[in-house]
C-alpha cells in the first residue's frame, strides 16, 4: 500500500507527495477501476510526483480529488527494477541482519536513498528498519529490527526473505 498526499490539485495537473520515503521513483504507474492507467511522475527531485494533464483530467472525472486529500493506492504491479534479499540467519545477523550477496545494483533503491525500508510480514504488520548500504554489503538494524526478531522468533538458521510484491510493500518471511 502507498498513500499519496495531494499537494495541489490543479485545473492541469495533479501533484502529490509521495509518503513512503523523502525521494519518490522516477514514476508510478496505477490502474484506477473508474479511470484506467495512470502514471505519476517525480517532479524534478524530492518526494514529490505529478499526474499529467490528461490522466488528471480522466481521474477527475470519476473522483473528487482536492488539497489536503490522501490517495490510497492498495496494490501496484512489480517492476523488474526490485530484486528479492534473502538470507540464511546467522548468530550476528540476530542484531542487525547483513545481506553480503554482492547484487549488479541496489536491489531496494528507495531503501537506500531514504535510509529506511518498510516492510509488511505475513500477518500484514509493518515494520520500519534502519536500511544502509556499506562495504560488507546491505545492513537491516534498529529498534524494530529488533522487535521484528523477537515477535516472529528468528532462529540462527532460519532464511529471511524480502520481495517486492505491490508498491512499497515488501513482505517479509
Amino acid at each position: 500500500m502507498v498513500e499519496l498526499l495531494v499537494d495541489q490539485a490543479g485545473e492541469k495537473q495533479l501533484i502529490v507527495i509521495f509518503t513512503e520515503s523523502s525521494t519518490a521513483p522516477d514514476e508510478l504507474k496505477v490502474i484506477d477501476a473508474r479511470s484506467g492507467k495512470l502514471k505519476f511522475k517525480r517532479f524534478k527531485t524530492g518526494n514529490k510526483m505529478i499526474l499529467p494533464s490528461e490522466q488528471w483530467t480522466k481521474l477527475r472525472s470519476t473522483s473528487t480529488i482536492g488539497d489536503g486529500y490522501k490517495i490510497i493506492i492498495e496494490r501496484i504491479s512489480s517492476t523488474d527494477q526490485y530484486k528479492m534479499v534473502e538470507k540464511t540467519v546467522e548468530q550476528r545477523d540476530l542484531e542487525q541482519l547483513t545481506v553480503t550477496e554482492p547484487y549488479d545494483s541496489e536491489p531496494i533503491p528507495n531503501a537506500a536513498t531514504s535510509r529506511s525500508l518498510t516492510v509488511i510480514d505475513e500477518r500484514r504488520r509493518p515494520w520500519t528498519f534502519d536500511y544502509r548500504v556499506t562495504r560488507r554489503g546491505r545492513v537491516l538494524s534498529g529498534p524494530q529490527w529488533q522487535n521484528f526478531i523477537r515477535d516472529n522468533i528468528v532462529r540462527v538458521g532460519d532464511t529471511v526473505s524480502i520481495e517486492r510484491n505491490d508498491g512499497h510493500g515488501y513482505p517479509a518471511e
